[in-house]
């Protein structure tokens, strides 16, 4: 939706500000990590550009979280870990041993929260599936490039190889989505 088409009416600035923006904001973040990152190898203080990146994928990591609540809660989740995984890269780069556990534990988290509310989901949550808008959503995440990453990405193999971890991070589906395990 263009600005002038958000401005026209309330409920058109309303769904804008709502749905719309937030997306835009996670593309500007994600935007701007790549950003930093591309000036790291003229950067004289190179701990400070990962910092930059990191700082925009924790602001992409918290819109993700956001949407645990929605129709859209498995894209949200997927975007989450794989996000979370690629911060825990840079904290490794960083020497922080700590906080790049903390982002499995972080993502461990949004694996239950997600569990949680796929759940204990109400009626407008399955009713909010047959909005026409959110299909286009979920359209994108299947074919955008981030959001084919984040779908493919393999949490446990990822974490059991890089930090010696082997929790769970199946996420529960519920419909035709459901896998033969009841997991993604």
């Amino acid at each position: 939706m263009s600005l002038i088409s958000a401005a026209r009416s309330i409920s058109a600035l309303k769904r804008f500000i709502e749905k719309d923006l937030q997306s835009l904001l996670v593309e500007i973040h994600l935007s701007a990590a790549a950003d930093s990152l591309s000036g790291l190898d003229h950067a004289i203080e190179k701990d400070r550009v990962i910092w930059s990146a990191i700082n925009h994928l924790e602001v992409v990591e918290q819109a993700f979280k956001a949407r645990l609540k929605s129709a859209g809660r498995f894209e949200a989740a997927k975007k989450y870990i794989y996000v979370s995984a690629l911060k825990s890269l840079l904290f490794k780069y960083l020497g922080e041993e700590q906080l790049m556990q903390k982002c499995c534990d972080d993502s461990l988290n949004v694996v239950g929260q997600h569990n949680y509310y796929t759940e204990n989901r109400q009626l407008q949550d399955i009713v909010g599936t047959w909005n026409p808008f959110l299909w286009g959503r979920l359209y994108s995440f299947h074919t955008s490039s981030f959001g084919k990453k984040a779908k493919s990405f393999d949490a446990e193999n990822f974490w059991k190889e890089y930090a010696d971890r082997s929790e769970r991070f199946g996420l529960l589906l519920h419909g035709d989505e459901r896998s033969d395990a009841g997991y993604y």
